[in-house]
């Protein structure tokens, strides 16, 4: 893996959007309201 792009990676980890991305879409499909509309 080229460094630049593990450099990404490791950046992207300590991002909390992808854990709080997810909560959204798991809310959103306990409603049924899974789509791109439902999300704001």
């Amino acid at each position: 893996m080229p460094r630049e792009n593990r450099r990404r990676v490791l950046e992207a980890a300590h991002r909390p959007f992808a854990a709080e991305q997810a909560a959204d879409v798991a809310a959103l499909g306990a409603r049924g309201l899974v789509a791109p509309a439902a999300g704001g």
